[in-house]
């Protein structure tokens, strides 16, 4: 079961292709992007990512669900969002967010955080959605808190990487 290309009242989000391919090594070679996530890619690295996400996310039923965030105003996707690591038996998802410079400072994360996760439950078999930021990314912290995603310090689902925070939110508690 996959997650279908969802809209927002500002936003489209479509699934990933190869048009995005520019956006996509945009973002992973870019230091300011990539600054809460890890190292910045080499142009090379990035590509190969991008081919690899591109692969997996057409895997049906087991890959990731990655979507190009685009205005409605626009035609130019400015970033990217995901859900991946569905775990079926724990019945749980990571879902995840890159904004370009352009993208940033209109609001658009929160909408496009709120339609992921309204989209991942609606779609999929999960009661629980997982996000992971750098501790001292403060505006993923308090995009999180504001969406209704509660810290976990205690978790530690596959895929966490080191130092990161977890935020949780329940089929439940979503609304």
């Amino acid at each position: 079961m996959r997650a279908p290309e969802f809209r927002t009242p500002r936003l489209r989000m479509r699934t990933l292709s190869e048009c995005d391919q520019a956006l996509f090594c945009r973002l992973y070679t870019d230091a300011e992007s990539m600054r809460f996530i890890g190292r910045p890619m080499s142009r090379a690295r990035a590509l190969a990512a991008f081919d690899f996400t591109l692969q997996c996310s057409r895997e049906e039923n087991t890959g990731p669900c990655f979507f190009a965030i685009v205005p409605k105003t626009s035609r130019r996707a400015v970033g990217l969002c995901a859900i991946q690591r569905v775990a079926r038996t724990a019945k749980r998802a990571e879902i995840g967010i890159m904004l370009a410079r352009e993208g940033r400072g209109q609001s658009f994360g929160a909408e496009a955080v709120s339609g992921l996760a309204s989209s991942a439950f609606e779609a999929l078999p999960i009661d629980l959605l997982w996000v992971q930021y750098h501790p001292a990314n403060t505006a993923a912290r308090r995009l999180f808190a504001r969406l209704s995603f509660l810290p976990e310090p205690r978790a530690r689902p596959r895929g966490l990487r080191r130092g990161q925070c977890i935020g949780v939110t329940q089929r439940s508690a979503w609304t």
